[in-house]
């Protein structure tokens, strides 16, 4: 393989939205190429036309995505994806409800075709207090928490505003240093999820939404063009500095002094990063930013990023 696959881990306790937000994935026509480890294909709902073959320890899909059954056997499971004809360009694995997914994201150290992506932790609007209350789950849903790189708050559509603005209150005592999403029916924009350009698509702006809930529109997405290279010291200030209506930034910029034709840029929550891309060459470069609707607008953003202070 020409460069590491990212290794992403969706968590969150039993009935938060883990396997809609997989079902999603799969369904997708990025045509980015995902496998996706479960431990039960029965809550997988795809779309029956969308499969290819399934021999009852995998299923393939027409958009190139594979869905397999993790077993007992996490590196083992991998190990198998990575020796595909095919391997995948993202592989996520649905951590199980009482599970701590920092645990599973830390597999990736074990093979240098792996790197290590975000944990994704989805948590109940409805239920989320209270089991946080809870002695018996206290501990459980709180180390959850504390794994995350990305926090979906699910189901909001179910509570009213109040109980909504008092649980993000809650979650944000908890993690204030990282994204905290909310949503219905676990609906996110797909560049939240995949550390993976599309396949042969430009860097567009991004004009749907998920479906805006009772309080309003949820995001807001732009795109910046790059048009030459970079400096990194102050692309890293930039990213380092980004106000919190930033919740994340994804892209490929080349980089001056490098001989590297692009290097890939994420950030979530504090975590920065600008690491020198192998993969397969995106159509051009750029920046795409998704945050609140009160983020800056595209004007401000391009000063933020041209400024060299």
């Amino acid at each position: 393989m020409d460069a590491p696959v990212p290794l992403s881990v969706i968590g969150g306790f039993l009935g938060t939205g883990k396997t809609t937000l997989l079902n999603q994935l799969l369904n997708n026509r990025s045509g980015v190429r995902f496998a996706v480890l479960v431990n039960d294909f029965g809550d997988i709902v795809v779309d029956g036309d969308l499969i290819t073959e399934h021999n009852g320890q995998s299923m393939t899909f027409a958009n190139g995505c594979v869905c397999c059954s993790l077993g007992n056997d996490l590196l083992a499971a991998l190990t198998q994806l990575l020796q595909r004809d095919d391997p995948p360009e993202q592989i996520i694995v649905e951590a199980s409800g009482v599970a701590d997914p920092r645990n599973i994201a830390d597999f990736a150290a074990l093979n240098a075709e792996l790197y290590r992506d975000l944990v994704i932790v989805l948590v109940d609007a409805q239920t989320l207090r209270q089991r946080a209350l809870d002695e018996r789950l206290s501990d459980t849903v709180r180390r959850q928490i504390a794994a995350a790189d990305l926090i979906i708050m699910n189901k909001c559509d179910l509570v009213d505003d109040a109980e909504r603005r008092a649980t993000r209150l809650w979650l944000e005592a908890q993690r204030d240093d990282i994204p905290i999403i909310e949503t219905e029916h676990a609906r996110v924009p797909f560049d939240f999820l995949s550390a993976v350009p599309p396949s042969d698509a430009p860097v567009e702006e991004t004009t749907q939404h998920p479906h805006a809930i009772n309080h309003g529109e949820l995001f807001r997405s732009e795109t910046l063009d790059v048009a030459g290279p970079v400096d990194i010291a102050a692309l890293r200030r930039s990213l380092e500095a980004l106000p919190r209506s930033i919740l994340r930034v994804k892209g490929f910029v080349p980089i001056q002094g490098r001989d590297e034709p692009f290097f890939l840029v994420q950030v979530s929550g504090n975590e920065v990063e600008i690491s020198p891309w192998q993969g397969r060459a995106p159509a051009r470069a750029g920046l795409i930013v998704i945050g609140t609707p009160d983020m800056p607008d595209k004007q401000q953003l391009a000063e933020i990023f041209s400024a060299e202070g």
